[in-house]
């Protein structure tokens, strides 16, 4: 029995002790009742006619940085229609290799892994299991990795043929808001200081609300808002904060910003467009705890100084660019935290510098020469040199080739800095490719 077959055997026996996990978080309030049979794979709408795209995210942000490609997939074909499917509410991780290959690959279902990012503890771990992470990269016809690094680690595990196109995250517009909301709370808000804590996971809000003693002193309206990343803590983070005599608004329940409030629990779904657009300072959870980070790109889309703690691993490329642009500032502590929001709030023309820093962002979206190598014994460290970019139509005619090469890239080819549309133009061919 090999290693893959085993692994389907387990996870099929396992079956009924997924369901009761899957139960509880129900109970929980962590599953969409309405739509729970879903994770059983039971379909709530029947499928249209005609060719159909099944686009699978790993989370909610993935699902918001697909729709700019799914943008273009049915503008190129009118008569297409695309499924999504993506974690719970609360943004469960779910890895986009998982998909049923073995429902897919036997009916002759193209495949495209995109937008693929692999930590360095993930690729450590499968290279101990080639035997499985081979024959599930092999059932796709492409993947296309976020930057040379993911793109050399895929081809490493076995991915045959893996290309860098860039990452599909920036290729996202700005993240969607209320015009009618954005006016009530900057009314609210008017006159007062604020930064935000944005995405934040357990033990960020207490430093949260350390800066935010910090920095009363020197400003005593100054307002804090906390959106933790998952809202279903929201009751125990709302009486941590209680506990230690902060005046909190909770905007699920409705409650409004007053002048005694000290912070403002942002504990909805949906709404970070809203809050970056009010704060101007943002501070990017999940970095300050062993989480990776999150996407920093939404907030500089939308004008905001950077803040984030040590761990920006899941967007390692891009924190690395943002600093190196001067976009973004690392802190490790709330009395740096405290500090970095202090300079930022108390000089306005730093902070707009800094977030006009972003526009000179320049992401490697280069392919990665196949000579380099990818330690797993550290973290992703210094991304290798870099190489020109091919053409859209050098890189996508390659596929054509019986070449044993799993990246392509042509040094002659001329360096370009790619628009929005352009990555989203290749990243379109590429699928379309895959499609017809």
């Amino acid at each position: 029995m090999s290693a893959l077959t085993l692994y389907r055997t387990l996870t099929t026996v396992l079956g009924p002790v997924v369901m009761l996990y899957l139960i509880r978080r129900l109970a929980a309030g962590r599953e969409d009742r309405g739509r729970f049979a879903e994770r059983r794979g039971v379909a709530s709408r029947t499928r249209p006619d005609g060719p159909l795209v099944w686009v699978h995210a790993a989370s909610v942000g993935e699902a918001v940085s697909m729709l700019a490609l799914i943008d273009e997939l049915v503008a190129e074909r009118l008569s297409l229609s695309v499924l999504v499917t993506t974690g719970t509410v609360t943004s469960a991780r779910l890895l986009a290799t998982r998909l049923p290959e073995n429902q897919t690959k036997a009916r002759g279902v193209p495949l495209v892994l995109v937008n693929a990012r692999m930590s360095a503890d993930s690729f450590q771990g499968w290279q101990r299991w080639p035997s499985i992470i081979r024959p599930l990269l092999g059932a796709f016809d492409l993947c296309l990795g976020q930057d040379v690094v993911q793109t050399e680690r895929l081809r490493q595990l076995g991915a045959p043929r893996a290309l860098c196109v860039g990452n599909l995250k920036t290729a996202a517009g700005p993240l969607p808001v209320s015009e009618a909301e954005l006016v009530r709370l900057a009314a609210q808000t008017a006159g007062r200081p604020l930064w935000l804590a944005a995405s934040t996971h357990a033990g960020e809000e207490d430093t949260a609300a350390a800066a935010h003693r910090a920095l009363k002193r020197r400003w005593p309206d100054i307002l804090t808002i906390i959106v933790p990343r998952h809202p279903v803590r929201a009751g125990a983070i709302a009486a941590m904060l209680k506990g230690e005599g902060f005046s909190v608004a909770r905007r699920s329940l409705a409650e409004p910003i007053e002048a005694a409030t000290e912070i403002y629990l942002g504990d909805t779904l949906g709404e970070l467009g809203l809050f970056y657009r009010l704060a101007g300072v943002a501070f990017i959870g999940g970095s300050l705890v062993p989480m990776g980070g999150h996407n920093p790109l939404e907030a500089a889309l939308l004008d905001c100084a950077l803040l984030h703690g040590p761990d920006m691993s899941n967007c390692a490329a891009i924190a690395r660019d943002l600093a190196a642009a001067g976009a973004a500032l690392t802190v490790r502590d709330d009395a740096e935290l405290a500090a970095a929001v202090a300079q930022l709030i108390g000089d306005p023309v730093e902070r707009a510098r800094r977030a006009a820093c972003r526009i000179c962002l320049r992401l490697n979206s280069g392919p990665a020469p196949a000579s380099s190598q990818i330690s797993c014994n550290r973290s992703p460290g210094p991304m290798p040199p870099r190489v020109p970019r091919a053409t859209p139509g050098r890189i996508l005619g390659a596929r054509r080739c019986r070449s044993s090469a799993s990246a392509i890239w042509w040094p002659e080819a001329p360096v370009r800095r790619r628009s929005r549309s352009r990555w989203r133009g290749d990243c379109r061919r590429a699928a379309m490719r895959c499609i017809c």
